[in-house]
């Protein structure tokens, strides 16, 4: 309804409008032209997207952000989350985010280390602590090292805070490596809502 959108959109607009106002509180035409109509569209497609990420996605959104630093990213790995809609398929899910088709892919068991269930979230963390141990130990200096260690310890603590079974039917790891054009290895925790879309985590280890 119009009144629910102009709800959803007045504290986006009351900031907005707040912040080109003068000195005197006062707003004229050459202050509106200050408008940054892209934050509102994004505020209302909010709307038909469900409800505002939840303070544990926000967590681990913002962890992995935090990876995206030199020592890392200079040396090939990277970290991604992404949302799939409902009616996707794991195996899409997991062909779109390796670049391999379902075809080439095969059965999934076949295809790489899989684990199910809400222990596979656990699993997962783990991965990233000794990935993290592994990658401190080739750091040049002690304040590389406390910052790797950081950077991966918070990616999975906020894996554990966010994909829990009261959020989530259906949790899938695959760890996967292929040895040509050098050594890399792929590491996913796929996660289904109860509303049947998905949520994947992608941790890439491609040294160059």
């Amino acid at each position: 309804t119009v009144n629910k959108a102009v709800a959803q959109l007045k504290p986006d607009l009351t900031r907005a409008v707040a912040s080109i106002a003068g000195r005197d509180g006062m707003v004229d035409a050459a202050d509106v032209q200050k408008l940054r109509v892209a934050e509102l569209r994004t505020r209302a497609a909010s709307l038909f997207e469900g409800s505002a990420p939840s303070a544990a996605r926000a967590s681990l959104d913002a962890a992995v952000k935090r990876t995206d630093f030199p020592r890392l990213t200079e040396y090939g790995m990277a970290f991604g989350v992404t949302n799939y809609p409902a009616g996707t398929s794991l195996e899409d899910v997991i062909a779109k985010e390796t670049d391999i088709t379902p075809e080439d892919m095969g059965p999934l068991a076949d295809w790489g280390d899989v684990s199910n269930g809400p222990a596979a979230v656990k699993s997962y963390a783990s991965l990233l602590r000794k990935a993290a141990k592994d990658q401190a130990e080739g750091a040049e200096d002690a304040a590389d090292a406390a910052k790797i260690t950081k950077a991966f310890g918070d990616v999975a603590t906020a894996v554990t805070g966010y994909f829990n079974p009261s959020e989530f039917k259906k949790f899938v790891t695959v760890s996967h490596s292929i040895a040509e054009d050098g050594d890399l290895e792929q590491n996913l925790l796929v996660a289904q809502k109860k509303d049947g879309s998905w949520v994947a985590l992608n941790y890439t280890d491609f040294p160059f």
